[in-house]
């Protein structure tokens, strides 16, 4: 078989799981120009992590690339689960370009691929990994729906997750996720406070940098909803640290779109100074959405 590879994709993973991505996708470039034969299905694994790496250092034509050869090997393997993630991820990639269709699109296609693979598993502990992931690409079809802004089909993508997480005891690492999209979804509906609260208790729950800056981005806006904007500034001051620990780009800018709306321009100088001149053209386009998008949130009933 192909077990040889697996320590090597193995070690991949590890990189990108405690977020070093440069060292991720130096492993994985190494991977593809070594003698070893990789399957499709391997190769479409590989293809996804890279992308989801670059993805993080905000290269979204390489991130596509990848994505798009990951779903390539993942057809020709019929690798259900490969594929299904080439489209999750494709989806991110299209809703941050703003193209809302082609998100959405792209997640149900997910979302009914990966049911496939689930329908023909038999191996009990795989079918709970998998309904976990099944459970996560709602949560990402919901997060994609409410930076739209369609807020009844995020709350069926909501539900669809919390069925599937009543279902199974087990908790994987996306769990954390689930709940601060559905806090996410909280400051839609106009309920900054206990967004506020819930986030702080959030925040002992989350153990990785990205997740915590996504908190603290949040904790922040319902914060600036509620015009508390030295605690607006308090935490997406630190969020802005985690994303950066990380070299998270995209969500650092997500940040500093925050803290541009309340007008405190001392923490964005030095930001500004080092990094707008290099900030491509996709993320300045994100950010002036989501900055918008931000401002113009009201309480709704």
């Amino acid at each position: 078989g192909y077990n040889s590879n697996d320590g090597m994709i193995g070690i991949s993973y590890y990189y990108y799981i405690t977020e070093s991505f440069n060292k991720a996708i130096k492993s994985v470039e190494t991977l593809f120009s070594s003698d070893c034969i990789l399957s499709d299905a391997e190769s479409s694994e590989l293809h996804n992590l890279i992308g989801l790496c670059y993805r993080k250092k905000t290269d979204f034509g390489n991130a596509q690339m990848h994505f798009k050869l990951a779903y390539e090997k993942g057809k020709d393997a019929a690798a259900y689960y490969d594929e299904s993630g080439a489209m999750a991820n494709l989806a991110k990639i299209a809703y941050h370009l703003l193209d809302w269709d082609s998100a959405n699109e792209w997640n149900r296609k997910a979302i009914s691929c990966l049911q496939k693979e689930l329908s023909i598993a038999d191996d009990e502990d795989y079918k709970i990994t998998l309904t976990l992931f099944l459970a996560e690409y709602h949560r990402l079809s919901a997060e994609c729906l409410i930076w739209e802004g369609n807020l009844n089909r995020a709350n069926e993508e909501l539900d669809e997750a919390e069925k599937l997480y009543a279902k199974i005891q087990s908790r994987d690492r996306y769990y954390i996720r689930y709940l601060y999209t559905k806090a996410f979804r909280n400051i839609l509906v106009g309920d900054y406070e206990e967004v506020f609260d819930e986030c702080e208790l959030l925040m002992e729950k989350a153990t990785s940098s990205y997740d915590k800056a996504q908190i603290l981005f949040y904790r922040g806006i319902s914060a600036f909803k509620l015009g508390r904007i030295e605690d607006c500034l308090e935490n997406a001051a630190t969020a802005y640290e985690y994303a950066k620990k990380i070299g998270a780009r995209l969500e650092m800018e997500e940040i500093i779109g925050l803290i541009s709306l309340t007008d405190s321009h001392n923490l964005l100088s030095e930001h500004l100074q080092c990094y707008s001149a290099d900030v491509n053209e996709t993320i300045q386009n994100w950010v002036r959405y989501t900055t918008s998008f931000i401002k113009n949130i009201s309480r709704r009933g």
